[in-house]
């Protein structure tokens, strides 16, 4: 159920075990009364504050925290509670800033965005504009492994770590797609604050179609589109120099880009969606414009995602400038099972784990229908060529291995970007 201000679990109350308590107005409190029983995979979130009574009886593997407050394993929620460990537990104490970050993230959430994966045309021309006029590196060549027939592109900072990550299935005659409730919308990367200028100038002389630079959560933006119509906007943030860059091609070190800056999911409603990404370990930060912004550790690049209520938006359709999915980090194999199993408590339905080669994957749809994929951190895109080299070479997995021959025999042949940069002098912008 959802209550604009307060939940009260009168005493004596039990809760059947999967339920999902939500009070998501900006002062919203849960109040657990005393000798409330609370079964497993039970999750409560409140914007504000959650009281929990003495003799508060919590099942294992509940999720019970505020937007505002860091989470702590195995904590008491009050003296006398019986907590069953692994519990986690959000500060019982009503919040003192609204603008209040926690300094961690617990082991068994996710630890931000991984990669976003699109649907392009022409492959080449994914090359030419992604590591020719944004200067990403192509970190991995290889095909979709569900798919074999076309080529999965991976770009990237240096070393493609997770979080930097733009890859896209290219299909020479995708139909044209619209974006629409239920996905995606917009991918955002991040650059640091002086870059704006020296964007704007290099997508005039590229023909690249974007807007004049605004302003969204205090952040100038500016909003483009790649040559497939992608809806995709640079972030200018401080928290961009904390995050890797890629200075092998020719546009200038101090205006690289620094990866994923954030997602906005677009939604009917943001109640049950919300719900999930808070039991992945989001928290809830802000507000602008019809649009809810979801944080998670210390917020800022890759650790952002946007859920924008559209109503009665277009009715998507797949195909070339769309996005396929959104993939969330995970550290190790064991976070991805535990939160393969939170999501199975929500009533999601995941798939089993998928060995990509590069990371482990686990699969399902989030309330509003986009595609979520869970991916560890490694073993990363070293494991089948040099690091100095990714990115020059088909490689394939094991299972295709064999027909390398026919694969490279019917895969267009890709080359470097066929315009190199243009070289522009240095602005040294700022923003307003």
């Amino acid at each position: 159920p959802r209550c604009p201000r307060c939940i009260t679990l009168e005493k004596g109350v039990a809760l059947d075990r999967g339920v999902t308590l939500l009070a998501t107005h900006d002062a919203a409190r849960i109040v657990i009364g005393p000798g409330v029983y609370i079964n497993r995979h039970t999750m409560l979130d409140a914007s504000a504050v959650i009281e929990v009574g003495e003799d508060a009886m919590i099942g294992p593997f509940c999720y019970i925290t505020d937007h505002d407050h860091a989470v702590q394993a195995g904590a008491k929620p009050a003296d006398g509670a019986l907590v069953s460990a692994p519990v986690r537990i959000g500060w019982t104490a009503i919040r003192s800033s609204t603008s209040a970050k926690p300094n961690h993230t617990a082991m068994s959430d996710t630890l931000g965005i991984h990669h976003v994966t699109a649907i392009a045309g022409d492959a080449q021309q994914n090359v030419d504009f992604y590591a020719g006029v944004l200067g990403l590196r192509l970190v991995k060549k290889t095909v979709n492994f569900d798919d074999p027939r076309t080529y999965h592109l991976y770009y990237g900072d240096a070393e493609g770590a997770p979080g930097s990550l733009m890859t896209f299935f290219p299909w020479p005659r995708a139909k044209e797609g619209r974006a629409g409730v239920g996905e995606v919308g917009v991918t955002s990367l991040a650059i640091v604050p002086r870059s704006v200028g020296y964007w704007l100038e290099r997508f005039v002389q590229h023909g690249v179609q974007h807007e004049i630079a605004a302003k969204r959560f205090g952040d100038a933006i500016i909003a483009f589109r790649d040559r497939d119509g992608l809806q995709l906007e640079l972030v200018a943030t401080n928290s961009a120099a904390t995050r890797g860059s890629w200075t092998g091609a020719t546009i200038p070190a101090e205006h690289a880009i620094h990866g994923i800056h954030s997602v906005t999911m677009w939604e009917h409603s943001l109640e049950r969606t919300a719900g999930v990404l808070v039991a992945m370990g989001f928290r809830k930060a802000a507000t602008e414009d019809g649009s809810t912004r979801f944080e998670i550790g210390e917020g800022g690049a890759s650790r952002i995602v946007d859920v924008r209520e559209v109503g009665g938006f277009l009715t998507p359709a797949g195909g070339a400038g769309t996005v396929h999915h959104v993939a969330f980090r995970t550290a190790t194999d064991d976070t991805e099972l535990q939160l393969r199993e939170r999501m199975i408590a929500l009533g999601l339905h995941p798939t089993p784990v998928i060995d990509r080669q590069y990371f482990h994957s686990v699969y399902y749809r989030e309330p509003g229908g986009v595609l979520f994929e869970l991916a560890t951190d490694g073993p990363g895109f070293a494991v089948d060529e040099p690091a100095l080299s990714l990115g020059m070479s088909l490689q394939l997995p094991p299972q295709y291995e064999v027909d390398r021959a026919a694969f490279e025999a019917a895969l267009p042949p890709l080359r470097a970007p066929l315009q190199p940069p243009l070289a522009i002098p240095h602005l040294n912008a700022t923003t307003a």
